[in-house]
C-alpha cells in the first residue's frame, strides 16, 4: 500500500530483534505496490545490512476493508499465503537463485506475528523479512536480450520444479474461471447503479462508464474462453502467476530475483508466458516490455519456439478481469484507504485502457 499503518516503528524494530536477532539503526516505510493486505519497509541493522520488511494482514476483513476480490475465506486466505512462503523457500533450496525466499526467523517460521509488550496487534499483521534486493524493477529499468534470455532460462527452471507431493497437494489448480469474476459482475451492476462509497473518484464512474462495453466484453469472452479449456488436457506447471515485468527485479550487477509470489498455483505454463510472449510492444514502461528480440531471446532461453495461442488469449483476458476487480474494489467499494491510494488505484484503472497495455493485448489477442 501507498500509506502506511499505524503501526510505531519500535513495534517493528522489537520483533526484528526478538525474533530475528537484527538490531535496527533506521526503519523506514517503503510506499510501494498494490497489494491491499501488504505493506512493506526498509530497515537498516547496526552493521550496515539491508533488510526487505513486509507486514501481510492475515484477518478477515470484508470487502470495504480490502479483502481479495476471489472471495476467499479467512481460513483459506491465510493458509494460502503461508504456503506461498514455502513454495519461495522450497525453490530457492532447490538452486533457483532468482526466486526471493523469506528469511528464517530464530525459530526457523518464514514468519512472526507482529506483537508488542502488550500483546498482538490489532490487525493480525504477520512480519515476513525478504532479503533486500539493490535494484530496480525491470519495468523501470528494462531488459537486455541476454537477461530476457536469462529469465526465460529461470523461469523454465522454475516450471519445471516438482515440488513435494505434501506441499504440491494443498496449491490451488487451474479451475479456467477467473477468481474474480463473479465479485467483477456484481462490482460492475453496482457502479452502473451508482451504488459505490461517497469517497469514489467522479471521473472514475465516468471512467467505467464510458468503458462498459468493453467491460461486458472481457467478462464474457473470459467466461466462454475458460470453458473451452476446460474440455482439453494442457499439463500443469508450479506457476508464479504474476511475473509480469515490474515484479522482475534487476540488481546493480544485472542478475534477476522474482518477487511478490503472493498466488503460485499450478497451471498451464501460459500464465505465465503471457507477460513475455505475444506483446510485441518493446517499450520497458508498459505490461512487459519485450519486443520481438526480446521475446526470440526469452524463448530461446526457456527453450520453446511456440505455445498454446487458445491458453494464452484465455490469460491476457483473465488478467483483465483480475485487474478490474482489484482496481474497481479500492476505487469504488472500499472506504478505509486515503485519498493517496484510492487515486493510485483510479490511474492504474485507466493505464489498463492505455495503447499496448493489458486491455489492447487482449482484445488484440481473441
Amino acid at each position: 500500500m501507498l500509506e502506511a499503518p499505524n503501526i510505531p516503528l519500535e513495534v517493528i524494530a522489537g520483533v526484528l530483534r526478538d525474533h530475528y536477532r537484527i538490531e535496527t539503526a533506521s526503519i523506514r516505510f517503503l510506499p510501494i505496490g498494490n497489494d491491499a493486505r501488504s505493506f512493506v519497509y526498509c530497515a537498516d541493522d547496526v552493521e550496515g545490512r539491508r533488510h526487505f520488511v513486509k507486514l501481510r494482514v492475515m484477518e478477515g476483513v470484508g470487502e470495504s476493508h480490502g479483502a481479495p476480490p476471489g472471495g476467499l475465506s479467512t481460513e483459506s486466505a491465510d493458509t494460502t499465503y503461508t504456503r506461498c512462503l514455502l513454495v519461495t523457500r522450497t525453490l530457492r533450496d532447490v538452486g533457483i537463485h532468482e526466486v526471493v525466499a523469506p528469511v528464517p526467523a530464530s525459530s526457523g517460521a518464514l514468519g512472526v506475528p507482529l506483537s508488542s509488550s502488550t500483546g498482538v496487534l490489532r490487525g493480525n499483521f504477520m512480519l515476513i523479512v525478504y532479503p533486500y534486493i539493490d535494484g530496480d524493477s525491470a519495468m523501470n529499468v528494462g531488459m537486455t536480450a541476454t537477461q530476457w534470455h536469462m529469465h526465460g532460462r529461470a523461469l523454465a527452471r522454475v516450471h519445471g520444479t516438482r515440488l513435494p507431493d505434501a506441499l504440491r497437494n494443498q496449491l490451488r489448480e487451474e479451475t479456467y474461471l477467473p477468481m474474480s469474476l463473479g465479485f467483477l459482475r456484481k462490482l460492475h451492476a453496482r457502479i452502473l447503479a451508482g451504488d459505490v462509497v461517497s469517497e469514489s473518484l467522479g471521473q472514475a464512474l465516468t471512467f467505467w462508464r464510458d468503458h462498459v462495453d468493453t467491460i461486458k466484453h472481457v467478462m464474457n469472452f473470459a467466461e466462454a474462453c475458460g470453458a473451452a479449456l476446460r474440455t482439453r488436457d494442457l499439463p500443469n506447471v508450479l506457476v508464479h502467476a504474476d511475473i509480469h515485468t515490474a515484479n522482475v527485479m534487476v540488481d546493480r550487477s544485472g542478475a534477476l530475483h522474482y518477487v511478490d509470489w503472493d498466488g503460485p498455483m499450478l497451471a498451464p505454463r501460459e500464465r505465465d508466458l503471457k507477460f513475455a510472449i505475444g506483446t510485441s510492444v518493446g517499450d520497458p514502461t508498459t505490461v512487459s516490455g519485450a519486443g520481438p528480440a526480446q521475446e526470440a531471446a526469452f524463448l530461446r532461453g526457456y527453450g520453446i519456439d511456440r505455445v498454446d495461442q487458445d491458453a494464452l488469449t484465455y490469460y491476457r483476458y483473465e488478467w483483465v478481469v483480475e485487474d478490474l476487480a482489484a482496481y474497481g474494489n479500492d476505487v469504488f467499494l472500499r472506504s478505509d484507504i486515503g485519498a493517496i491510494s484510492r487515486a493510485a488505484a483510479f490511474n492504474g484503472l485507466r493505464q489498463m485502457f492505455a495503447v499496448g497495455d493489458v486491455v489492447e493485448l487482449a482484445l488484440r489477442s481473441a
